[in-house]
């Protein structure tokens, strides 16, 4: 698991600087910063019980912020879409959403490891 989650940081990590260059999409850059710090802290922090509920429900938050902003484009999209010029941004939203499940399942085993429940 720790090798998907730091993979999944360098990911998120890549992607920032791959939105810095669109000015209408900072905001995204912000989330995927956030969500390669979560990915950061799950591959080596071993936070307390409370910080690990913390931690699981931002990291809920964030995956289904991804998802849910790339299902919003989804009715814009034709098929072959990933092909096509303006694929960029539906691209990079589901992917990131890709990366933030292997860190959602770390919290979990945390958390099932340490007998907690969400």
């Amino acid at each position: 698991v720790r090798l998907l989650t730091a993979g999944a940081a360098v990911v998120l990590l890549a992607l920032v600087p791959l939105q810095l260059a669109r000015p209408a999409a900072e905001p995204w850059s912000v989330a995927y910063g956030v969500g390669a710090g979560l990915a950061v802290l799950a591959t080596f922090a071993r936070p307390r019980s409370w910080l690990l509920r913390l931690l699981a429900v931002l990291t809920a938050a964030v995956l289904f912020l991804f998802a849910g902003a790339f299902l919003a484009r989804t009715h814009a999209l034709d098929p072959g879409w990933y092909l096509q010029a303006g694929a960029r941004q539906p691209l990079l939203l589901a992917l990131a959403a890709l990366c933030m499940m292997p860190v959602l399942a770390a919290w979990t085993c945390r958390m099932k490891g340490a007998g907690e429940a969400l």
